[in-house]
């Protein structure tokens, strides 16, 4: 009996801990798509303040460089941001291959070999 109960805590244990990674790879997703949005409003903003730069008599310099280093930031935010959804994913390697791939993955991303 004990065996059981022993069983159905660990299996209890297990699905917790899966359910945890799960809420938190959601966390992640949903700040980097929030980061994405905002990542593409600044580069429509780069690009107008480059036309009108190009275009006019304007002299746009300081808010292209303001628009530049936020993109910088963002970028860098998305890619910490992806990195960490990367590391809460189960990896499993292709044995035709060895790429890296997520566990939820059919086929190779290297080769394309069905797993």
């Amino acid at each position: 009996m004990d065996s059981f109960l022993d069983s159905v805590k660990q299996a209890m244990d297990t699905a917790v801990k899966q359910t945890g990674k799960m809420v938190e790879k959601t966390k992640i997703k949903i700040a980097s798509s929030d980061t994405k949005n905002t990542l593409k409003t600044y580069y429509m903003r780069l690009g107008e303040l480059t036309y009108r730069a190009a275009r006019g008599n304007e002299e746009l310099s300081e808010e292209i460089e303001q628009a530049l280093v936020a993109i910088d930031q963002l970028r860098t935010t998305l890619a910490k941001q992806e990195e960490m959804a990367t590391g809460l994913s189960e990896k499993k390697y292709c044995p035709h291959c060895g790429v890296a791939c997520t566990s939820d993955s059919a086929f190779c991303p290297g080769c394309g070999k069905a797993f």
